[in-house]
């Protein structure tokens, strides 16, 4: 079913493990508003989404994955997974270590910032 999708979609799909307001979704994704609308679209008409009010803000919208997108979305996770998995030669122990070592560095960056004069 994920196969289906498009790069855009499976990218946006990737961010709704909750539901989220489109705008905060066009930040993360580093990309127009009107782009998310687009893939939006795209996704409801799939049934892998739907459109609600967000419930903190009734003035914006938030997207939520339907069954069906909850489906496609952990179908995406575990074709990611085992294609790193391949690519590393890493075993499953190897891969938990690394998560926690990921989540120890993430941790880290939100609470401190990135360093004085640190680019991308």
């Amino acid at each position: 079913m994920a196969s289906a999708l498009t790069k855009p979609e499976r990218k946006l799909m990737m961010h709704l493990g909750v539901p989220r307001r489109m705008g905060q979704l066009a930040e993360d994704l580093n990309t127009q508003p009107s782009t998310v609308t687009a893939v939006a679209d795209q996704l409801e008409a799939k049934a892998m989404v739907l459109r609600e009010r967000d419930p903190d803000d009734r003035r914006a919208w938030q997207l939520r994955l339907t069954e069906a997108g909850q489906e496609a979305r952990s179908d995406l996770i575990e074709r990611i997974v085992a294609q790193f998995r391949e690519l590393s030669g890493l075993s499953p122990d190897e891969m938990t270590q690394l998560a926690t070592l990921m989540d120890r560095v993430a941790e880290r960056i939100l609470q401190n910032g990135l360093p004085k004069g640190f680019t991308l």
